[in-house]
């Protein structure tokens, strides 16, 4: 049983060697292939002396009546012998090697360019990826620059709005107590003793918040060293 496509010697070849064989020419010749299956490829083997000829796949039931009927017409018949002169067997083995050649090749190339088109699809889906990628990253880096502006920004202006506090604070609140104590002198010398009391407490607390608003101003306005 043999294939006929083969590393070194196609089965085609080998069932020729076989027949012209004397130690081997009576063994049945099965050929059993997947490839070469045309009805002149068949034909051109059992005229090379093939006993049968099984297409790939088969099961093995078919395989071993395969195998007991050559075995029964080689008892009954002899063994197979070519059919033809040797130089059309040769011919026609030439012609079966090209046309599988052509076929082999025509396989390949549409194998080539089906592969060249996965490969062309597989390189547009990558550009296409780095290209989105590419404007995600600027887009991440202009956002990132946007932020870092509006922090600067926000900084500058948290820092005005600090320095306008402070300056109320000190420009107007605590002139505004300390004229308020100068007001209330007169009235701690007042004759009377509750008036006095109250204007005194009362000085206290403007003396508490002009410390207050000074805090809050270095707070706010931090002096520069």
């Amino acid at each position: 049983i043999s294939d006929i496509l083969m590393p070194k010697m196609d089965g085609f070849r080998l069932c020729r060697e076989v027949r012209r064989s004397a130690s081997f020419a009576h063994v049945p010749f099965i050929v059993y292939s997947g490839t070469f299956c045309s009805p002149e490829d068949q034909k051109l083997a059992m005229d090379l002396g093939a006993s049968h000829y099984l297409r790939k796949p088969c099961s093995l039931d078919l395989m071993l009546e395969a195998v007991r009927s050559a075995g029964d017409e080689l008892a009954s018949r002899g063994r197979p012998t070519p059919v033809g002169p040797e130089s059309e067997l040769m011919r026609r083995y030439g012609e079966a090697l090209v046309r599988k050649l052509e076929v082999r090749s025509a396989q390949l190339e549409l194998r080539v360019r089906e592969r060249t088109e996965e490969l062309s699809r597989t390189i547009e889906t990558l550009r296409e990826e780095v290209e989105r990628r590419t404007v995600a990253e600027r887009e991440l880096q202009l956002r990132s620059a946007q932020l870092r502006r509006l922090a600067s920004e926000l900084a500058l202006a948290e820092h005005r709005e600090r320095r306008r506090v402070a300056h109320v604070l000190h420009e107007n609140l605590q002139q505004l107590l300390v004229a308020a104590t100068f007001r209330l002198a007169p009235l701690e010398r007042a004759a009377d003793p509750d008036l006095r009391r109250s204007a005194v407490a009362t000085h206290e607390l403007i003396d508490r918040s002009i410390e207050v608003s000074r805090s809050l101003t270095v707070e706010l306005s931090p002096p520069v060293l």
